[in-house]
């Protein structure tokens, strides 16, 4: 939660309001961002 907010100013309600498919995507594109950021 505190990522989407820092990185993304997302809102908690903003996204407990999504549908789960939209959360779905964006666990998938934290994972990606974390991986990458890694590798730097």
């Amino acid at each position: 939660m505190y990522y989407l907010f820092r990185e993304h100013h997302l809102t908690p309600g903003g996204y407990y309001g999504l549908p789960e498919g939209e959360k779905v995507l964006l666990r998938a594109f934290f994972l990606y961002d974390m991986e990458q950021r890694k590798k730097r």
